[in-house]
């Protein structure tokens, strides 16, 4: 579960004593989901979004989805958008890149082109072997577990 910067609406004054609307931060809380909502009217039901949220003292609340946030995971934003980096690995050339909610891993193989004359050794080119997978981590577990580097 991730946490979440809350917003809410407050009245205040302007210069000229005129109410206006004022987004203002509300707290943080644990998002558990998104859900929906409806409000009636007089030609029918109006659906809108909310984020169903915890508060630090347990009690639950449905907001609308636009008024959070989401906070990055502070080991993986720290992260996110570094370099490739390698991971120990028994075979082949794998690396691993933070990105927002995971990691990118890949593993990079050389391929020889054996040619079909008599001499097996003979080449006729090399190619690259490219494997890519997205391993999710939003909470930067992996990070941690390495220490912070692979």
């Amino acid at each position: 579960m991730r946490q979440v910067q809350v917003f809410k609406w407050l009245q205040e004054r302007d210069g000229d004593g005129k109410l206006q609307n004022v987004r203002t931060q509300d707290g943080m809380a644990t998002f558990h989901q998104f859900g929906a909502a409806y409000e009636e009217f007089e030609n029918g039901a109006g659906n809108y979004a909310i984020a169903i949220i915890e508060r630090a003292d347990g009690s639950v609340q449905q907001v609308t989805a636009d008024m959070i946030q989401f906070a990055a995971p502070p080991a993986a934003s720290a992260h996110i958008g570094a370099k490739w980096e390698k991971v120990l690995a028994e075979t082949g050339f794998v690396q691993r890149l933070r990105v927002p909610t995971g990691w990118l891993v890949r593993e990079i193989l050389e391929c020889a082109h054996i040619g079909n004359d008599k001499n097996e050794y003979i080449t006729t080119g090399y190619d690259w072997r490219v494997a890519l997978a997205f391993v999710p981590d939003s909470d930067g577990v992996w990070l941690a577990a390495q220490g912070g580097a692979a």
